[in-house]
């Protein structure tokens, strides 16, 4: 049996083959086929979006704490729960106010970095795991540097062996503003005679 001869003719629209179906069904398949694919775009974008997920803060040799804060936005079309928080290091905590978010709601992850008797290059990543299968996890990066307050300039003295007369050699001791340090005191073995000369009286 031959099929009913449209009435007009039929222009396919700009679909794939398989979802172009009878003339009469075409409005309600182009309709599904539209909103599937809507719905495949918005499962494999991002829901929660950070300005800044990967941060620089400045740190001072008298800091006790370092913060960062990442603000990030639900820009998904479903609510979206923080179901865990993981940190590299100990020395790293995460506070969050909450952890469910709906479709355009803002939050705020505040990491602390303890610095407890840590110098120089300090790097830390923490974890957030959501109910979202798209975005099962999120890295969020942290580095900052701890100054010593105490910097030497060379930090190491090197003569060369079996000298009969060496000549002497000098260290720069430069103290952080405001390190509270009440006595600098210098020793040397058998061999070595130090002087210390104050060049600029609790600073050099």
């Amino acid at each position: 049996m031959k099929p009913k001869p449209l009435d007009e003719p039929f222009t396919p629209p700009p679909f794939p083959a398989w979802a172009i179906i009878a003339r009469k069904g075409n409005r309600v398949a182009l309709l599904v086929v539209a909103a599937f694919f809507g719905l495949t775009a918005n499962s494999g974008r991002a829901a929660l979006v950070f300005d800044r997920p990967s941060q620089t803060v400045p740190a001072k040799w008298s800091d006790k704490q370092v913060v960062a804060v990442y603000n990030f936005k639900n820009e998904g079309p479903e609510k979206v729960t923080i179901t865990g928080m993981e940190t590299s290091c100990g020395c790293t905590a995460l506070t969050l106010d909450k952890k469910e978010y709906a479709p355009g709601e803002i939050g705020v992850i505040r990491l602390v970095f303890t610095v407890a008797d840590k110098l120089g290059f300090q790097s830390k990543t923490a974890t957030l795991t959501t109910d979202l299968p798209s975005q099962p996890a999120i890295i969020l990066a942290f580095v900052t540097t701890i100054p010593d307050p105490i910097a030497t300039d060379p930090a190491v003295l090197i003569w060369e062996p079996n000298v009969s007369d060496p000549k002497p050699m000098s260290i720069a001791i430069t103290l952080a503003p405001g390190f509270p340090l009440k006595e600098l005191k210098l020793g040397g073995g058998v061999a070595f005679h130090t002087v210390l000369t104050p060049l600029v009286p609790g600073q050099r």
